[in-house]
């Protein structure tokens, strides 16, 4: 693959190259996220949910940026399309999703005895430009 066919790869994965310039930090970003595209379950940010919450996922599903709001949306469809209710978004915290739940609060808003009721959330370190993790919860 030439240099500049890997800059726009990295570019469509949302990677951020300088002028077209590759950088160490670059390739490390690119090779985290094909990492996680492939194994989403053992990315950072749904290890981090897990210890935080302490909360054990039982599946989880990567949708790769594609452009402002894209992901977010994409997962948000994917999920009504399955039944479920879904949180509000607010800011970069998860957003909630379960069935026959009635209207869920933000993830700020949600007491400890709310978040054991859900089936699952949203992860996202960027919801405007960055991926989607679908994480479900084991129940």
């Amino acid at each position: 693959m030439k240099k500049i066919e890997l800059i726009r790869h990295l570019q469509k994965l949302g990677i951020k190259t300088q002028k077209n310039k590759l950088a160490k930090k670059d390739i490390a970003s690119a090779l985290r996220k094909i990492i996680s595209a492939e194994d989403p379950k053992n990315s950072k940010i749904v290890k981090d949910f897990e210890k935080k919450y302490k909360i054990k996922v039982a599946k989880v599903k990567y949708i790769p940026p594609s452009g402002t709001f894209k992901a977010s949306t994409a997962a948000e469809n994917e999920i009504k399309k399955e039944g479920y209710t879904l949180g509000s978004m607010c800011r970069d915290a998860p957003i909630g999703f379960a069935k026959d739940f009635g209207r869920i609060a933000k993830w700020d808003n949600l007491s400890p005895e709310d978040i054991l009721e859900l089936q699952g959330v949203l992860l996202s370190e960027d919801f405007r430009e960055g991926g989607v993790y679908i994480a479900w919860f084991e129940i």
